[in-house]
């Protein structure tokens, strides 16, 4: 069987599709190429309100329903695990190319670090989904108009632009 050429719908059919993905087919959409990345973040205004959970110490990101009724979890870790795998794909993840396997109710993430893995895949859900973020961690956010936060990670930080929820 030939594959499906989802990318040359019209416009509102594809919208259509994608308002019928679950989070997790969404996600795993995105990391196929650039061009499915795009159209996934044009129907963005369409698509269902997340939770973002940044889990720093689990090196774990869950993304989720407002009223928890279907999760995804995405694992970062360091690329330097030279495992054989036939499971493992490369993708493009914000700019980024980036190991990445399925894994139960989620996706294995192989970067070159763990900082520059976090926050590529924090920046790229942002762009796909309305978001709520919480962190396990401390969230230092700045008083100084300049609308950055920290989140701390033990001994590293990630810092990052936000737009307060009203």
């Amino acid at each position: 069987m030939s594959p499906f050429p989802l990318l040359r719908l019209p416009g509102v059919v594809l919208c259509e599709v994608f308002k019928s993905l679950s989070i997790g087919e969404k996600i795993k959409l995105s990391v196929c190429s650039n061009k499915t990345s795009i159209q996934i973040n044009i129907a963005r205004l369409y698509s269902q309100k997340v939770i973002v959970d940044l889990g720093c110490l689990s090196h774990k990101i869950k993304v989720h329903s407002e009223k928890n009724k279907e999760a995804f979890e995405i694992f970062i870790y360091p690329d330097h695990w030279n495992r054989p795998n036939s499971n493992i794909q490369k993708c493009s993840i914000a700019c980024c190319s980036v190991r990445v396997m399925s894994a139960g109710i989620g996706i294995e993430t192989f970067w070159k670090n763990y900082r520059e893995g976090f926050l590529s895949f924090v920046r790229h859900l942002l762009k796909m989904f309305q978001c709520k973020i919480s962190a396990s961690r401390k969230v230092i956010q700045t008083d100084d108009g300049s609308k950055k936060a920290t989140i701390e990670l033990g001994q590293h930080y990630i810092e990052m632009s936000v737009t307060p929820i009203e």
